[in-house]
């Protein structure tokens, strides 16, 4: 014999509400699972070393490398880029540059210790004055 014949419809409506409630708390926070925020707030200052080669491939196209390593433990303990790209000179004091940059950043102080790495497109303007 089942229990829902037991039980009554006061008593099974409570228990169906309860569930429904259970069932949309917990779908929220899987729903919601990674979308938490956190911010944290630090300065430091890094050396650095780095390097920048444009190679003209015509009049207006130019094709642009650079990178830099630092940190060396003194405010991180190593951070480090490289990016790869084409460049369009639109005149003799603007250009436009569009590639890939990789940017790695090491850094521990305390109970925070991050490791990022970010990379992607990028586009970006330069003015030569």
């Amino acid at each position: 014999e089942s229990l829902k014949g037991k039980v009554s419809r006061q008593t099974r409506n409570e228990l169906e509400k309860a569930e429904a409630n259970l069932v949309a708390a917990v779908g929220e926070r899987v729903e919601n699972a990674g979308n938490e925020e956190y911010s944290v707030s630090r300065d430091w200052v890094d050396p650095f070393v780095g390097a920048r080669l444009t190679s003209r491939l015509s009049e207006k196209l130019f094709s642009v490398v650079y990178g830099d390593i630092g940190g060396f433990g003194v405010g991180s303990e190593l951070t480090w880029q490289a990016f790869a790209g084409l460049g369009w000179s639109l005149n003799e004091q603007v250009t436009v540059e569009a590639g890939y940059r990789y940017l790695a950043i090491d850094y521990e102080e305390g109970e925070l210790d991050m490791d990022i790495d970010l990379k992607g497109f990028i586009l970006g303007f330069g003015y030569t004055f």
